[in-house]
């Protein structure tokens, strides 16, 4: 798991990366572990969630 900033003027910027592996659950729920936010200042901010969420691999939370 990759986590990017976006700007529409410029390409995206990775700001982390995460190796996922063994997750156990069906292929149509996902574990939606964490939340995060970057202000206007760049600062990033994670907030845990803990809960399991519909989608497949390529659904954007």
């Amino acid at each position: 798991m990759a986590l990017l900033s976006l700007d529409a003027a410029g390409p995206p910027t990775r700001r982390g990366r995460w190796v996922v592996a063994d997750v156990p659950g069906t292929a149509s729920r996902l574990w939606y572990v964490t939340r995060f936010t970057v202000d206007e200042q760049g600062g990033l901010t994670v907030d845990p969630v803990m809960t399991y969420r519909s989608g497949t691999w390529d659904t954007a939370l």
